[in-house]
């Protein structure tokens, strides 16, 4: 009586014709394997999962034929150890014809190992190419809201990483560049508008004291700049009087508020002239 060895493969498939569980077995029987379809299996771990699925929705596929039992045991361990970490999709938790069946954790272990040896063949350029891959795909299964969530939570971390390495100069100049370029391309309603919020946020938050000092130093800081409009290293340190027409220091002029330079426009020696003759006239008046 003839006798027939072969390795095959169920498959659990959805509504849809899609395959959900898989599961790897041997078999040998009296007929040909392409006939005995009523055999799905007699897996021990997945036996409730296999034989409450529905009988319509199960697919048995032959892999391989084999000559004895000796080469099927050794194909199927080989197979069973190819696909078993393929998890919850894989149904194998043991490997036939041994004593132990392997926990999820072991199953993870097992899986990491794999993974480090397989990276170790691998050069830097294929590992480069297998991690985009796997970026890509992972990628693909997300939704526009987790990739937004994930962007914003990278974009941070990735912010706050490059930040940790600058020194005080480099975030000082990355800064001022930022501003700047912030500054060229807003619009001076925006400028306006940013300006109000720092303000009102700041006011929000400070002290009466804190207030008054920074108002003391914004006046001393107007002043400063109005000096330094009429005071510039370029301002010359003469000026022409503006009745006897003769240049002369700036020492020898009064000093007026509005004007230029700060000074009045005739020199002091023509202002006592000018005053001297108003009074005079005004004494002449009188009398």
């Amino acid at each position: 009586m003839s006798c027939y060895h072969y390795i095959y493969k169920l498959e659990l498939l959805d509504e849809n014709n899609v395959e959900i569980h898989n599961y790897f077995g041997k078999r040998s029987c009296s007929v040909n394997p392409e006939q005995d379809c009523r055999y799905m299996g007699s897996p021990k771990t997945a036996k409730e999962i296999i034989k409450n699925w529905p009988k319509e929705r199960k697919k048995k596929i032959i892999l391989e034929h084999h000559k004895n039992r000796i080469s099927l045991g050794i194909a199927e361990e080989k197979i069973i150890r190819e696909n078993i970490h393929d998890k919850p999709k894989n149904l194998n938790y043991a490997i036939s014809g041994k004593n132990y069946y392997l926990t999820p954790e072991q199953l993870s272990e097992i899986g990491k190992k794999a993974y480090a040896t397989a990276l170790a063949k691998l050069t830097p350029e294929q590992r480069s190419e297998n991690g985009k891959k796997g970026y890509e795909s992972s990628l693909a299964k997300l939704t526009p809201e987790q990739l937004s969530e994930i962007g914003k939570k990278g974009g941070k971390k990735g912010y706050e990483s490059s930040l940790a390495k600058l020194t005080p100069e480099q975030k000082s100049k990355i800064g001022k560049k930022g501003a700047t370029k912030w500054l060229e391309s807003s619009t001076p309603e925006e400028r306006s508008e940013i300006a109000k919020k720092r303000a009102t946020k700041w006011l929000e938050s400070s002290t009466p004291e804190e207030r008054s000092e920074i108002a003391k130093k914004g006046h001393i800081t107007r002043k400063l700049k109005r000096m330094s409009a009429n005071y510039t290293l370029e301002t010359p340190q003469t000026k022409i009087c503006s009745m006897c027409k003769k240049e002369k220091l700036f020492s020898q002029y009064n000093k007026k508020k509005d004007g230029k330079y700060n000074l009045s426009a005739e020199c002091k020696e023509c202002h006592n002239i000018k005053n001297k003759i108003y009074y005079y006239n005004k004494k002449e008046k009188l009398w």
